[in-house]
């Protein structure tokens, strides 16, 4: 082998390393975070993971919208918790049925850990 196709075939091998799977190429994320996509899910009740760990459940309460902005959905997510504590601010991950598993930060708004919000703006 020689040396040019050798440095050649590890650039390539370790660029492809550091790129997501194919599927998620085509994924904007930006596209699948649409108000639309939570509308549908209002007064549904989420499982409420911080890593693998269950730390309680809560409901999607409200969709409250943001500033109009030319080609920019803002909104916020309002959801009400039956947590045991209140949970830091940080990503989670929300299942329920009927929806993919969703990773999006929350925010407690209260010290009871009773409501938290996700926003979603060009400030957040």
């Amino acid at each position: 082998m020689q040396r040019r196709h050798f440095i050649t075939g590890c650039s390539a091998a370790l660029v492809a390393t550091t790129m997501a799977p194919p599927q998620l190429w085509t994924r904007n994320p930006v596209e699948t975070m649409r108000r639309a996509r939570f509308e549908k899910l209002l007064g549904s009740e989420f499982r409420l993971y911080d890593g693998l760990r269950f730390v309680g459940h809560v409901r999607l309460d409200a969709i409250d919208d943001g500033p109009d902005v030319a080609g920019l959905e803002q909104f916020t997510l309002l959801w009400k918790g039956d947590c045991a504590e209140c949970l830091p601010e940080g990503i989670y991950t929300l299942e329920t049925a009927g929806a993919p598993r969703l990773e999006l930060a929350l925010e407690p708004m209260d010290l009871e850990g009773s409501r938290y919000r996700s926003a979603f703006s060009l400030l957040s």
